[in-house]
């Protein structure tokens, strides 16, 4: 099922999210729902925060990465695998500078999960 994503915004996004465990009620059934809804809107990650859900969930899927041809076949071929769920994550090093970027003031960072990297905008500071 094809959940609804909430706005840029809403206050469940600037929540913490709640620790879980695999007794979860229907958590198989929410990461389904998810990577439907992620899929649907040709992303490649979804958090339990954007469908409404102050839970420490995410999905990340980076196989159309996998694509781009100016990558090493290597990259490729991680990328293309690249398929998982978080459950409960936690960061363990935070890096990054604040810029602007089309008129807002944003923070890039850099984040190592479990040793995994992101890379990514982190938050809009201001207008």
């Amino acid at each position: 099922m094809i959940l609804p994503i909430v706005a840029y915004g809403d206050p469940v996004l600037r929540k913490v999210g709640v620790d879980i465990d695999k007794d979860y009620p229907n958590l198989s059934e929410l990461i389904d729902n998810m990577r439907e809804t992620m899929e649907n809107a040709q992303g490649v990650g979804l958090a339990a925060p954007q469908i409404d859900k102050s839970i420490r969930l995410f999905l990340v899927n980076t196989a159309p990465f996998g694509e781009d041809e100016d990558l090493e076949e290597e990259e490729r071929t991680f990328l293309s695998n690249f398929n998982k769920v978080f459950i409960n994550a936690k960061i363990l090093k935070e890096e990054g500078a604040k810029g602007l970027y089309k008129g807002a003031m944003i923070r890039m960072m850099y984040l190592s999960v479990g040793g995994f990297a992101f890379f990514g905008i982190y938050e809009q500071l201001k207008k």
